[in-house]
């Protein structure tokens, strides 16, 4: 199947090189149109996260860094003392173009499923590794949702992935 030459250059047209800088977070500026909002315990998450990982992907900004994608992030790295972030500038998209992806990028998430079958094989696989601890998986804002179980896994999070259930 060919293409014609003008659906190429649309293609194209969108083909960028990224340019990752460090940039200082007290720059960063938040949306002020974003309509995704983020509780404390989803905060408190992500913050377990950046321990664990570190910081994995640059936060999107547009021209004046105000953040496009990532402002959970932010605000993550902020409480855990971030001092600078890795940051893409885009400024080849139209404000609109940038406020359009900004909340297309937070609802295309909400349409994903889990594939449950190949979760509980993650989950075991990690259960087998010597010295893994799942505690930052595990944790809840409620202590009786993690209480552990003799090989050190969170029950609560594995019980809807055994056989039975799934």
């Amino acid at each position: 199947m060919s293409r014609d030459n003008s659906e190429l250059n649309v293609i194209s047209k969108f083909r960028r090189v990224f340019k990752v800088e460090d940039v200082s977070i007290d720059l960063l500026k938040p949306h002020p149109n974003r309509a995704r909002v983020h509780s404390r315990a989803q905060i408190r998450k992500i913050q377990l996260g950046i321990r664990a990982y570190g910081i994995m992907k640059p936060i999107l900004v547009g021209p004046g860094m105000v953040i496009i994608s990532g402002h959970a992030v932010v605000e993550a790295a902020k409480r855990e003392g971030y001092k600078e972030l890795p940051v893409i500038c885009v400024d080849d998209l139209t404000p609109d173009l940038l406020r359009a992806y900004m909340h297309a990028d937070n609802r295309l998430a909400e349409d994903g499923e889990w594939n449950n079958d190949l979760l509980k094989i993650e989950f075991e696989h990690f259960i087998e590794i010597p010295d893994f601890d799942l505690e930052e998986s595990c944790r809840r804002d409620h202590k009786h949702d993690c209480e552990r179980d003799d090989r050190g896994t969170c029950p609560s999070q594995l019980a809807s992935l055994t056989n039975e259930n799934i």
